[in-house]
């Protein structure tokens, strides 16, 4: 018995025409039942066990215009299996997509560049090299019915990687279904290719080949599998010099270079294997020179050797001329670069009106610190130049063509990322870029970093100023002693005479801020010379000291004061300097809170430098004031500088700076100008033994 596979029943419902041959269009839309056709096939519905059967079984045809195996209908079956078993190469476009199917026979002529992606796919989407040729007898047979036969007919198909000359011998013919509808084209074709090139060898006259030979413009030969050349035309002859009968008596190695000759027999036996060499060559003239030339070379139909050659001399005395002023270009380039790298002063050049980074040297990437700058613009890379005007100047520049020259002009840099803002001091020029046409492409800024020399010529202008206020100190101390002294006399004997306790308190306290003033006038701006004698204070006597001088004036600016004295232990100093520090520091908390007051915080504890490891005495002066910049906390200490125009010198911060250095103590500074949390805080740090006995 033979095993049957299982039988599934599939209806098909047969569509009438939209038109039928012979009626009207109105006849052809009438309304009428659609027969069901019951066909009985084996569940896989194809039959054929090759290839193509695999493959279509597996195809998935739902992603296709013809839909899945099982909803195909009957016309398309039957003829697709009548076409897996036959051994007559077959094609069948289906519907108006021309879906395509084809059998094992056909295969061999798609080729790999075509099989097996071919199955299922549209027809011009597979074909597009032939469509013009074969798309309109497609759709004679699909519109009209009307069979074609073409015999020896030249198709070329793109086949294993080129396009491929084919001679085909086919027909097309309709595929109609049951109710007479073109359905597809059945296609029954035969490559003649091997056969119509025989006869087309045999057709081309000797006479035919040899007048194309003759007149080729470049130089042909043709040589034997053994290299003896068998036919030169004329363009060889004068190409190499020999005559036509000389050329004859020569072997192709005769003619090649003899350092290329090696490499000869291994190209002619890679020709052997198929495809055209394209090579470069030396060949050897009859008078023994040699010619640069590009040789074509093929291996005939019947098995010799032809190469065309072209002269090629003028093009690589080109080429050589060309390498070489492309090598004087980058050597200069090169030198170019090198003197761009060491020039002793900074050069940035900027592309467009973007100002885009092109090139910079190691001195404008010291400048700008370690930032990433090749490809930004100015904008990105150096955000803070714009806030200073520069970019506006560059617009200026590109916008006009005029230069801008730049003398000692500062700007604000962050060197790093983690660093604040730094002073420098630059002398610079901005020049446009212009092209060979005259337009402006952009910007080169060329200059020097003058910080240094900028600073040193303010440490001297700052060092005249101090030599001056010295002169003046001088001055100020000799003319006011002897009044002094005569208000000091005064007071002692007012003290003397004095009945009263609280009156007598008050004139000890006005003597001894009277000997203060004494002493800063005699030792104003001549921190070199110490006060004659040091001695034990406590924290308390200090601030107290320091409150008490300035209690009216705080109590008139609406000024609180909160102490804290946790420090016990006593400080060995100048007294009257370290009087003069808090005096300062205290002045200038009153004058941060004008005129809406705030308060005044006064703290001491004991603590240690961890720098140096001393013990010590920390006193704490801080306020409710408006608070400062973070660029004008970093200069306080500066003489000469201050924010009270006028009204303030610059001196007193940084004379007290240098009081508490002599002590070998530390002052600093924290400010903030943040809403509701403003204010100023100075630390005091004084070592215990601040004055050494």
């Amino acid at each position: 018995m033979c095993t049957r596979e299982p039988f599934v029943t599939v209806k098909f419902k047969e569509k009438s025409p939209e038109q039928s041959p012979g009626k009207s269009p109105e006849e052809s839309h009438e309304k009428k039942e659609e027969p069901t056709v019951l066909l009985t096939f084996p569940q896989n519905f194809i039959f054929e066990t090759g290839e193509m059967a695999a493959l279509t079984r597996a195809f998935d045809w739902s992603q296709t215009a013809v839909g899945p195996i099982d909803q195909w209908p009957e016309t398309l079956l039957i003829t697709f299996n009548t076409m897996l078993a036959s051994r007559q190469p077959m094609f069948l476009w289906w519907g108006k997509d021309l879906v395509q199917f084809y059998n094992d026979a056909y295969r061999p002529s798609l080729g790999a560049d075509k099989h097996p992606r071919a199955l299922g796919q549209n027809a011009i989407d597979c074909w597009p090299e032939v469509w013009p040729i074969i798309g309109p007898q497609i759709e004679t047979v699909m519109t009209t019915g009307q069979a074609t036969w073409h015999e020896n007919q030249l198709v070329p198909i793109i086949r294993d990687g080129k396009l491929e000359d084919v001679y085909w011998t086919y027909g097309y013919s309709p595929v109609r279904d049951p109710n007479g509808i073109i359905c597809g084209t059945l296609v029954v074709s035969t490559d003649t290719t091997d056969r119509v090139l025989a006869e087309q060898r045999q057709l081309t006259s000797q006479e035919q080949y040899k007048a194309l030979f003759e007149l080729a413009s470049d130089a042909i030969f043709v040589a034997d599998i053994e290299g003896r050349v068998t036919e030169a035309n004329h363009a060889a002859c004068k190409l190499l010099g020999y005559t036509r009968d000389e050329f004859l008596q020569l072997n192709y190695a005769d003619i090649v270079a003899p350092s290329e000759r090696p490499r000869l027999w291994s190209e002619r036996d890679a020709l052997l294997h198929g495809g055209v060499s394209v090579e470069e060559w030396h060949l050897v003239t009859k008078n023994g020179s040699l010619l640069a030339t590009e040789v074509s070379a093929a291996i005939l139909p019947d098995g010799r050797w032809q190469a065309f050659v072209r002269d090629i001399t003028d093009r690589k005395h080109l080429e050589r001329e060309r390498s070489r002023l492309i090598r004087e270009l980058q050597q200069q380039r090169e030198r170019l670069a090198d003197l761009f790298q060491q020039a002793p002063a900074f050069f940035a050049v900027l592309r467009g009106p973007d100002y885009i980074f092109e090139m910079i040297n190691p001195l404008y990437q010291q400048l700008m610190g370690q930032r990433d700058l090749i490809g930004k613009s100015v904008r990105e890379a150096v955000p803070e130049a714009e806030g200073q005007g520069f970019i506006a100047l560059l617009d200026e520049v590109y916008r006009s063509g005029k230069s801008f020259v730049g003398r000692r002009t500062p700007i604000h840099l962050a060197r790093t990322a983690s660093q604040p803002l730094e002073e420098r001091f630059l002398d610079f020029v901005y020049q446009p870029r212009r092209e060979a046409d005259g337009t402006i492409s952009g910007i080169i800024a060329l200059g020097v970093d003058v910080t240094e020399s900028k600073r040193a010529e303010m440490a001297l202008m700052q060092t005249e100023k101090l030599a001056a206020v010295g002169r003046l100190a001088s001055s100020i101390a000799h003319e006011i002693n002897n009044p002094l002294e005569s208000v000091t006399n005064l007071l002692y004997l007012a003290r003397e005479t004095a009945w009263n306790p609280e009156t007598r308190e008050y004139l000890n306290i006005a003597d001894r801020e009277l000997r203060r003033v004494s002493v800063i006038a005699n030792q104003t701006l001549r921190f070199h010379k110490q006060s004659s004698r040091p001695q034990f204070i406590t924290c308390e006597e200090l601030i107290d000291s320091a409150i008490s001088v300035y209690q009216g004036r705080l109590v008139n600016s609406n000024v609180e004061v909160e102490r804290r004295k946790r420090a016990k232990h006593p400080v060995f100093c100048f007294e009257g300097e370290i009087r003069q520090v808090l005096s300062n520091l205290i002045v200038n908390a009153i004058d941060a809170m004008h005129p809406h007051g705030g308060r005044l915080l006064m703290r001491s504890r004991e603590g240690t430098d961890w720098k140096t490891g001393r013990k010590g005495l920390i006193l704490t002066v801080a306020d409710t004031g408006s608070g400062m910049a973070s660029d004008t906390a970093a200069r306080i200490f500066e003489p000469f500088f201050t924010t009270k125009e006028i009204g303030g010198t610059g001196l007193g911060l940084w004379v007290s700076h240098e009081i508490v250095q002599r002590h070998g103590g530390t002052l600093a500074v924290r400010s903030s100008q943040r809403q509701g949390r403003s204010g100023a805080v100075f630390t005091l740090f004084l070592p215990f033994e601040a004055v050494v006995r």
